[in-house]
């Protein structure tokens, strides 16, 4: 099972371990897990599309948070990409994708960070 799987994997049982009163550091490292798996996953797919198998792990290394969030706010900003000649369906799951890995990573932060916000299931 790959990497994203797994952490994919442990944000839902995380999630799911004690439904009627469920832990704060559970929900938390649930929602942190999920951020992770899309982040990971993202790193997955692009590295599949390098042709030097040998430094794929190099590779995956370079990518960057804050990076990967700056190119996902410029994905969603219709007045700088276009898309022009790309079919719509196509561009709108690529901006679905960006909107949900710039959520996840906001709520990431929130989940590691503010201690003051209360988690809950919803």
């Amino acid at each position: 099972m790959a990497y994203h799987d797994e952490l994919l994997r442990q944000a839902r049982e995380l999630e799911e371990k004690n439904p009627e009163n469920p832990a704060q550091a559970d929900l938390r490292r649930a929602v942190s897990s999920a951020y992770y798996a899309l982040f990971h996953l993202l790193i997955h797919e692009a590295c599949l599309n390098w042709s030097y198998d040998e430094s794929r792990p190099g590779l995956a290394r370079m990518f960057d948070h804050g990076v990967m969030k700056r190119v996902s706010n410029q994905v969603n900003d219709a007045s700088r990409r276009s898309y022009t000649g790309v079919d719509p369906a196509v561009v709108g799951k690529l901006r679905f994708v960006a909107q949900t890995f710039i959520r996840l990573q906001e709520k990431r932060h929130e989940s590691d960070y503010d201690l003051g916000h209360q988690w809950t299931l919803t």
